[in-house]
């Protein structure tokens, strides 16, 4: 957060003058600190992850904020987004199970042979057609 003291003013009792104040000093910190360092990498044409890596403190500091100030929907969208990118997406394991996994060996065998046949047949008259 900001180095400079918010002063305690009447005037700004209402808690939206002071939350759009608190947004000027933070800004103001911004423009002071982060802004300048970006300015210099696209000046000097850093590559994209440089200026990620400079960047990327930034973007969380800005998730944190929209864990707190957000509606509830954004900010699930937030710490979900959050918890993937620092601890990793949950995995789901899934068994895959072959439609013909179960059947006898001989059913397997006409079926492996149709198909054999099958594709004979289709070559052949894949071969007459070029002829």
């Amino acid at each position: 957060m900001s180095k400079l003291k918010r002063p305690v003013r009447p005037d700004l009792a209402d808690s939206k003058h002071a939350a759009l104040v608190d947004d000027l000093r933070e800004f103001e910190e911004f423009r002071e600190t982060t802004l300048p360092v970006l300015r210099e990498l696209v000046r000097k044409k850093a590559p994209p992850a440089e200026i990620l890596e400079a960047v990327k403190s930034l973007a969380a500091a800005r998730l944190g904020t929209m864990l707190i100030t957000a509606d509830a929907k954004t900010a699930l969208t937030a710490i979900k987004d959050i918890l993937d990118r620092t601890e990793g997406k949950a995995r789901e394991s899934v068994t895959h199970t072959h439609q013909l996994e179960n059947i006898p060996e001989q059913q397997f065998d006409a079926l492996l042979n149709t198909e054999i046949e099958n594709l004979k047949k289709a070559k052949a008259k894949a071969s007459k057609q070029e002829h």
